[in-house]
C-alpha cells in the first residue's frame, strides 16, 4: 500500500490525521488535498529524527512493524510517500 503524507515537525500533539478534503479559505471551495494524511511529530526535522518518528507513528497506527514502512520519496521534505508492507 502506498500513502502520501505531509509532516508537520516540533508539533505539541503527536498524531496522524486523515485528511480528504481542504476548504479553500480564499474562495470558499473544497479542492483534493495531493496527501491523504498529516503527520504531526514533535521531533525537529534534524539528522533524520523526525523521519524516525513518522516511521514509528505510521507504524503504530496502521498496526505493523517499523521494518514494513519505507519512506520511498521525500525524505528531506514535508511531503513523502510511504510504502507500507501488510
Amino acid at each position: 500500500m502506498q500513502i502520501k503524507i505531509r509532516v508537520v515537525t516540533n508539533a505539541k500533539k503527536e498524531r496522524i490525521l486523515r485528511v480528504r478534503e481542504h476548504l479553500s479559505r480564499a474562495s470558499g471551495t473544497t479542492r483534493d488535498n495531493p496527501y491523504e494524511y498529516k503527520v504531526y511529530v514533535s521531533t525537529p526535522p534534524e539528522k533524520g529524527k523526525a523521519n524516525e518518528r513518522v516511521v514509528e507513528l505510521v507504524a503504530e497506527f496502521f498496526k505493523t512493524s517499523k521494518r514494513d514502512i519505507c519512506i520511498s520519496s521525500g525524505l528531506k521534505s514535508k511531503d513523502k510517500t510511504i510504502v507500507i508492507d501488510l
